[in-house]
């Protein structure tokens, strides 16, 4: 089959858009895991969580999106920030279903985004863990309608990426408070 000249112009100008977009997003992604916040000088990790949010939503439009944190003491993850607030209560009984229904430890263990539908099935909910070569520090949670079109791979592993960096600065930040408190880090347990 032989291609007309439009159609050689038409491919060669659609490569050379998706050539564009694939060094925008490389360089999106250079910038994305340098948090510029001084991790020393923070008393609670929510002002990380605050920074990955905002770059979060530079990729990806969520209707609602929940930080859990993993407890220090219990090793239970706590919801930490919800934005907007109105869906801390509708976080809290879909985590629990995830829970009992075993998605959620599913998405610990997948280290990537899972995507499910919540109990109603009136949003997509997009879960990834967020963890680090030694243990798990917590868990993000997107909603988003039924009706938005799937998150493109790219944007998925963009998302990977700052997520896993959040990890590592929280990270950090639990290490610089157990410095600043004169307890040994135990590096040995996960949660």
């Amino acid at each position: 089959m032989r291609l007309s000249r439009e159609d050689l112009e038409g491919r060669v100008k659609s490569l050379e858009e998706q050539a564009r977009f694939t060094l925008d997003i490389l360089e999106m992604a250079s910038t994305l895991g340098d948090f510029q916040t001084s991790i020393n000088k923070l008393h609670e990790p929510s002002e990380i969580l605050r920074e990955t949010l905002g770059r979060v939503e530079s990729l990806i439009h969520f209707k609602a999106t929940a930080f859990l944190l993993v407890d220090e003491v219990t090793n239970d993850f706590v919801m930490n920030v919800c934005t907007p607030a109105k869906y801390k209560e509708y976080f809290d009984g879909e985590v629990v279903q995830l829970i009992d229904n075993g998605i959620f430890s599913l998405a610990i263990r997948e280290n990537r985004p899972i995507t499910v539908y919540s109990r109603d099935k009136k949003y997509r909910m997009v879960l990834q863990v967020l963890a680090t070569s030694s243990r798990t520090r917590g868990m993000f949670l997107g909603l988003m309608s039924r009706k938005d079109k799937n998150i493109s791979a790219i944007l998925l592993s963009l998302l990977t990426i700052i997520l896993k960096n959040c990890a590592n600065a929280i990270e950090s930040f639990e290490l610089y408070r157990l410095l600043r408190s004169g307890k040994q880090p135990d590096m040995a347990s996960k949660a």
